[in-house]
């Protein structure tokens, strides 16, 4: 999000794993509780 100006928000960390192809990815949600707006990002691992 890059806001640093936001009051209250929510981040949440999960790693997720594929079969049978052995891939991870991360992805982080952020939610603003402030205005409602959620972002998710993915990344590989």
């Amino acid at each position: 999000l890059g806001d640093k100006s936001v009051g209250l928000k929510i981040e949440i960390d999960a790693v997720l794993i594929m079969t049978p192809t052995p891939e991870r990815m991360r992805l982080r949600t952020t939610i603003n509780l402030d205005n409602g707006l959620a972002r998710t990002e993915f990344r590989e691992t």
